[in-house]
């Protein structure tokens, strides 16, 4: 194993399999390795390199299940999903979150303005079909609007939306922290995000 091994692995721990990253990560924690050892490490390295497989499943029925397909495929890689916008027309800044399994409504996508927990507006939900629910929420006409603008859009292409939303506030939207690099910067977001929420990222394989 070569020290660009060993980063490659730090860098991609969040992409094996959850019972595997604490064994890896105790193991990179060594200065040597026996032939076992070495042989696992080698195998978590491939499953780094090649990635997420594709999920050979259809998308949620509802106009925004192809959203929730990309929320889904995160949540086997990030324990909670979530894409942040900044600066938008109405508001300051529009949070959609994966609901975990203890919330009142599992799987569905949570929509609110990103404040703070209990004090946070409340702007609807997408369900686990893709549909959308603004029940309860007291959108204006003008807002309902908007934040359907926004759905359509991240859930028509995912990756120029990204790559719109970081030219505009220089932060990437599934990790709210700026790029690094030529190419991140290209795309508004990085190699790791990409294969986590399976975008678009050229050389992925070799990266």
């Amino acid at each position: 194993m070569t020290p660009l091994d060993l980063k490659k692995l730090r860098e991609g721990l969040a992409l094996l399999p959850r019972g595997d990253r604490g064994m890896v990560l105790a193991l990179l924690q060594r200065e040597s390795f026996n032939t076992v050892q070495k042989k696992y490490l080698r195998s978590m390295l491939g499953l780094v390199k090649q990635g997420p497989k594709p999920d050979l499943v259809t998308y949620p029925a509802g106009a925004y299940g192809r959203l929730v397909w990309h929320f889904q495929h995160a949540r086997k890689y990030v324990t909670y999903p979530r894409i942040h916008l900044h600066k938008t027309i109405f508001w300051d800044g529009v949070l959609f979150s994966l609901a975990g399994n203890g919330s009142k409504h599992p799987g569905t996508i949570t929509i609110n303005n990103g404040g703070a927990f209990g004090k946070a507006r409340h702007f609807g939900r997408i369900d686990t079909d893709g549909g959308i629910d603004f029940q309860n929420t007291a959108l204006t006409e003008g807002e309902e609007k908007a934040l359907k603008d926004i759905l359509h859009a991240m859930t028509e292409n995912l990756a120029d939306f990204a790559r719109y939303r970081f030219a505009l506030t220089g932060v990437c939207v599934f990790t709210d922290e700026p790029v690094e690099g030529e190419v991140e910067a290209e795309h508004g977001y990085g190699r790791i995000t990409a294969l986590r929420w399976a975008l678009p990222y050229p050389h992925q394989a070799d990266a």
